[in-house]
C-alpha cells in the first residue's frame, strides 16, 4: 500500500479507517527509516546514517535567514551547491567529487638515483636521467602516476635539496600530461642531488 493522506476521513466511522491508520503508521516507519535509523524504541530514533541529495534540474528558491545545500548536475556527475539566502549566490562546493581546493593528488621524496626516500602517494618509482652542462648538473624526472589525473591543469611543487653547500638546485623545466610529469632540475657544479620532495595538486 502507499500512505493515504485523506485517512483518517471524518466522514467515516473511526473504526473502520483503522486499517488503513495502521498502514499509515508502518508507512511512516518506512518512509522515514530512508537515510535515518528507524522509529522504533530499539533504534536511536531520529539519528542519520546519511544524507542523500537527488540531482536537481534548478538552483532551489531560498527565503530570508536560510540557506540552501543540495546538488545538481556538474558536467560530469552530481556535485555539491550551496545558495545563499534569498535566492543569493551560488556557490559549487565539489568538483569532480572533491572539494574545491587544492588538493595533493601525489607526492614523492626520492634521490638522484630515483630511489624513493620514505612513503610515495600515487606515483611510481621516478626515472631519473642526469646529464651534465658546463657548470650545471640536470636531472630530468619523469613521475608516471598511479592513478591519472582528470587532466594536465594541475600544480607542482619541487623542493630539491643538495648534499653540499654553497650548491644551489634550481626547478628549471617541466612538462604535465594527465598521465605523467617531467622535470628537470639544475644543480650548481656537478653534485648529487641529495633529495627532492615534489607534490602534484589539483582543484
Amino acid at each position: 500500500m502507499v500512505y493515504l493522506t485523506n485517512i483518517p476521513d471524518e466522514t467515516h466511522d473511526i473504526a473502520a479507517d483503522v486499517p488503513a491508520m495502521l498502514e499509515n503508521f508502518a508507512q511512516v516507519n518506512t518512509q522515514f527509516s530512508v537515510d535515518h535509523d528507524t522509529l522504533l524504541p530499539t533504534g536511536a530514533s531520529g539519528k542519520h546514517f546519511k544524507v542523500t541529495l537527488p540531482e536537481r534540474v534548478a538552483d532551489p528558491v531560498t527565503s530570508t535567514r536560510e540557506m540552501a545545500v543540495y546538488t545538481k548536475d556538474g558536467g560530469t556527475q552530481p556535485e555539491v551547491f550551496y545558495r545563499q539566502e534569498s535566492n543569493g549566490l551560488v556557490t559549487q562546493i565539489t568538483s569532480n567529487g572533491y572539494p574545491i581546493s587544492f588538493v595533493i593528488r601525489a607526492f614523492v621524496t626520492f634521490n638522484a638515483a630515483g630511489a624513493v626516500l620514505g612513503t610515495a602517494y600515487n606515483v611510481n618509482n621516478p626515472v631519473v636521467v642526469t646529464s651534465a652542462i658546463l657548470i650545471l648538473q640536470q636531472y630530468t624526472c619523469v613521475f608516471t602516476f598511479t592513478n591519472a589525473m582528470a587532466d594536465a591543469n594541475y600544480s607542482v611543487i619541487v623542493t630539491p635539496a643538495t648534499n653540499a653547500f654553497p650548491q644551489r638546485a634550481y626547478f628549471s623545466g617541466i612538462n604535465k600530461t594527465a598521465t605523467n610529469c617531467t622535470i628537470v632540475i639544475s644543480v650548481t657544479n656537478i653534485n648529487q642531488l641529495a633529495s627532492c620532495n615534489v607534490m602534484f595538486l589539483k582543484l
